[in-house]
């Protein structure tokens, strides 16, 4: 029965050192900071028209506070992705840029 609790035990922490470096990635990470071109095969819009939507959308769009919550801009870019390639799971999976894993998602 202990030795169960243990495996338990390792497992959530290997999970909360996963969180906690995808979140360093995700504050680290600046998908803005990338050629316009490559922007645009990403994710279909300009820099400028992302950074507009990111504008219109933030009124309606519930902020979180948690201290892993995936930044809004973030979450704008992987939709567009999603819409983008119609699959998340591939793109997310493979986008070295958002780093967002596909189960918040």
């Amino acid at each position: 029965m202990a030795a169960a609790w243990v495996v338990l035990i390792v497992a959530d922490e290997e999970r909360r050192k996963l969180q906690l470096i995808r979140k360093n990635l995700r504050d680290l990470s600046n998908p803005f900071s990338i050629q316009e071109s490559q922007f645009r095969l990403l994710y279909r819009l300009s820099k400028d028209a992302v950074r507009e939507l990111c504008v219109q959308l933030r009124p309606y769009i519930e902020q979180e506070v948690r201290a892993t919550a995936i930044p809004f801009e973030l979450k704008i870019l992987a939709t567009l992705s999603f819409m983008a390639s119609s699959s998340y799971q591939r793109r997310i999976g493979q986008d070295f840029l958002s780093c967002i894993c596909a189960n918040p998602l």
